[in-house]
């Protein structure tokens, strides 16, 4: 009718904005979609074992040909076993001895193989990004921990929710002990050696000993696809600070992996 005036628009819903995640480990590498503005993982995700030899054209082809499984032309964010700065891997993956893959630019490599940018970052980092963010430790004030126990033991360490990172305290040696912390008690350890819940305890007793001697966190979140287990270990433990299991466990890894691709790709996530 004249002199009606027009229904206001709508306001607009942005679509869910999703991305690839992908923690790569020492034994399997995992793949997530993720809805990076809810922080959900969608739908059940692909595992796949890490190539034999874990040579560095082979696991980066593996890792193109999972992200593109999962997300052709999305965003996609990669947790990776190293120090990582600036795109470029200072260090060899911890759980493997391969050469090649220390100064890799390993954002650019994988880039060239998608077609797209991708993030890497530490893979201990952006899980502990996933608990930061929406899991145990959402919230938290202080110096956080999270350590990430698997084939190795990865750390993410916090400070009022800002991340230090390439904090490696899997591969640091503990007095007495003649091998790097990872190989004393990392879930791996457990397995291999048919240890008990409490004999394998009392040897992350030792690795949080230490950690509370030198780091003094406000809060210990113990990740990794054995934190599923955690009544199992957790009540044999004694620390100062409270310590609590992850809220992701193993999935931690890809969900945070694809957070800090979102934080690239859409900053305003």
């Amino acid at each position: 009718m004249p002199g009606t005036p027009a229904p206001a628009p709508a306001p607009a819903v942005p679509p869910a904005t999703r991305v690839v995640g992908i923690d790569v480990g020492g034994s399997t590498i995992k793949g997530y979609l993720v809805d990076a503005i809810r922080g959900e993982v969608v739908g059940d995700g692909v595992r796949t074992p890490a190539p034999g030899g874990f040579r560095p054209p082979v696991v980066l082809d593996a890792i193109a040909a999972l992200a593109e499984h999962l997300g052709p032309g999305l965003p996609a964010g990669v947790g990776f076993p190293a120090v990582v700065r600036e795109g470029v891997l200072l260090t060899d993956p911890t759980s493997h001895e391969y050469p090649g893959w220390k100064g890799l630019a390993i954002e650019a490599e994988l880039s060239a193989r998608l077609g797209r940018p991708i993030a890497v970052g530490n893979d201990a980092d952006v899980a502990g990004e996933a608990e930061l963010r929406l899991g145990a430790a959402r919230g938290a004030p202080g110096t956080v921990l999270v350590l990430t126990l698997g084939t190795g033991i990865g750390s993410g360490l916090f400070r009022d929710g800002v991340l230090v990172p390439n904090v490696e305290l899997g591969r640091i040696y503990l007095q007495g002990h003649e091998t790097v912390v990872e190989d004393h008690c990392a879930a791996r350890v457990r397995t291999d050696l048919a240890l008990s819940w409490r004999d394998w305890a009392a040897r992350l007793q030792d690795l949080l000993d230490h950690v509370e001697r030198v780091i003094a966190p406000d809060l210990i979140v113990i990740g990794g696809a054995v934190s599923a287990e955690h009544e199992q270990f957790l009540p044999l433990l004694e620390t100062r600070c409270d310590l609590v299991p992850a809220a992701f466990g193993n999935a931690a890894g890809p969900l945070g992996a694809a957070l800090l691709a979102a934080a690239r790709a859409v900053p305003q996530l």
